[in-house]
């Protein structure tokens, strides 16, 4: 994985997409052993897009996070920091996502981790 997020981000340059579409093919295959995950990008335009996701449930969650801007997704991409909740039942930091990702029936989330 240490592709990723290297490279040119110019839509133009083939050796920046080529190398972007590889990490990108690495994290799928690691998330593909995972019940719940997914992958957000933050273009150079701070537009966010999420391209991919083992499961829909992941992308409400995303784009839940997204339209609020509060989440661990949110915190991460702001501050560049992994972020860890380990278990959702006793998470104080952003209490609408929570209520909203434990109804969904998910409750842990390792890490949101900010690669480049």
């Amino acid at each position: 994985m240490r592709g990723i997020g290297r490279g040119s981000t110019d839509p133009g340059d083939e050796v920046g997409e080529s190398s972007a579409q590889t990490g990108l093919g690495q994290v799928a295959e690691g998330c593909s052993r995972l019940a719940y995950a997914g992958v957000t990008l933050q273009t150079a335009g701070s537009r966010t897009e999420v391209p991919a996701v083992t499961d829909p449930v992941v992308a409400e969650i995303h784009e839940f996070q997204l339209a609020g801007a509060d989440g661990p997704l949110v915190e991460c991409m702001l501050h560049r920091a992994t972020v860890s909740v380990p278990d959702l039942e006793q998470e104080p930091r952003w209490p609408q996502w929570t209520e909203m990702v434990l109804a969904l029936g998910v409750r842990s989330r390792p890490r949101t981790r900010r690669r480049g």
